[in-house]
């Protein structure tokens, strides 16, 4: 099992404070932590990812929907990130996420890959959308 931490960032708009919104104020986005990786049997393709979410700015809500990928060489399974879609895409694997618990603002999710998942060996960063 592999560890590791990232930050979720979007561009800075004028909305009302939240995770994700339209309207008038700042998008900051949700910090990235207590991440984990689970291999698949053979122990060469990223099969699961966890991580826990946490907005990064005072008044944004607990994140409601999240999705990961991994960039890198694309390869068969559900598709690329920021959504789910049919089949492989520049992004590389994408990974469906449930809400598996919160903490107050911190939510815990846990992410899977319905194909074989991202290999290991091409996997280069994870990325993540969130939203409220």
């Amino acid at each position: 099992m592999l560890g590791g931490s990232a930050y979720a960032f979007m561009a800075t708009n004028n909305v009302p404070i939240s995770g994700a919104g339209q309207g008038q104020n700042t998008i900051s986005g949700y910090q990235v932590s207590d991440v984990h990786y689970t291999l698949g049997p053979q122990g060469q393709h990223i099969k699961n990812v966890s991580f826990s979410l946490t907005p990064m700015l005072a008044g944004a809500g607990a994140a409601t929907s999240a999705y990961a990928w991994f960039n890198g060489p694309p390869g068969p399974g559900p598709g690329p990130g920021p959504g789910p879609g049919p089949g492989p895409g520049p992004h590389g694997q994408g990974y469906t996420c449930t809400l598996t618990g919160s903490v107050g603002l911190v939510t815990n999710w846990s992410c899977n890959n319905l194909g074989p998942g991202q290999s290991v060996q091409p996997a280069e960063t994870l990325n993540v959308s969130a939203a409220q």
